[in-house]
């Protein structure tokens, strides 16, 4: 059970300092966080976890993504790697609350309206096919899954068409792009090469301080 908290953690701690870089979190509230994961952890790793449990913890993590979301646009933040962390985090809670409670028709639900808000279109088709072929006679699950396949097939639609007109510009500066992109490459290894050894010692205290084991590097 601890093995399987801790391996959690160390999946989220590169995310968690990249907010804390990005100043999306403060250490004090990353803190906070690492012992919610902890708590939540412990709870769902038990050999019967309870609804509650799945859903308080998803909650938590809800809550949090609201509030990564509005301190991004607070400070005007460019795209990290770190933007779909939490949002990876809801979907493998998800996936482990729909595989201990399949066959609650309202779990999948759920499932499927979080998969619809974050725009998380691959786990929906995903999530979809899984829940019709497990409630294959729950009316309710053919309409939600016919009304999302057609709502889901006009976005895509409406985006190919912006696309097909922006092609034609995209084409003509490839050539000059791809020039650019190739300098830009060379200068980010020769920065990569320099930033190493301080990001190798960055990580060591974050992962010392907060998960309490040594990355070995």
């Amino acid at each position: 059970m601890a093995d399987m908290v801790q391996g959690i953690l160390e999946d989220m701690a590169p995310d968690l300092m990249s907010m804390i870089e990005h100043e999306i979190f403060t250490e004090a509230q990353v803190t906070e966080i690492i012992d919610k994961i902890r708590e939540f952890g412990y709870k769902l790793a038990r050999s019967v976890p309870l609804k509650h449990h799945f859903l308080s913890a998803i909650q938590h993590e809800l809550i949090l993504e609201e509030k990564r979301l509005e301190r991004k646009q607070e400070l005007n933040l460019k795209p990290a790697a770190s933007d779909r962390a939490i949002i990876r985090k809801i979907i493998n809670l998800f996936q482990r609350f729909t595989t201990r409670f399949k066959a609650d028709p309202d779990a999948w639900k759920e499932f499927i309206n979080f998969c619809v808000r974050s725009k998380s279109h691959r786990q929906l088709s995903k999530v979809i096919t899984k829940v019709l072929q497990l409630h294959p006679t729950n009316i309710d699950m053919w309409l939600i899954a016919r009304y999302i396949e057609e709502k889901i097939k006009s976005d895509v639609i409406q985006q190919e068409g912006l696309c097909k007109e922006r092609w034609g510009l995209i084409w003509k500066t490839y050539k000059y792009g791809k020039s650019i992109w190739s300098l830009k490459r060379n200068m980010q290894k020769k920065a990569k090469c320099r930033r190493l050894f301080y990001v190798k010692e960055k990580a060591q205290v974050f992962y010392r301080k907060h998960l309490e084991f040594d990355l070995g590097c």
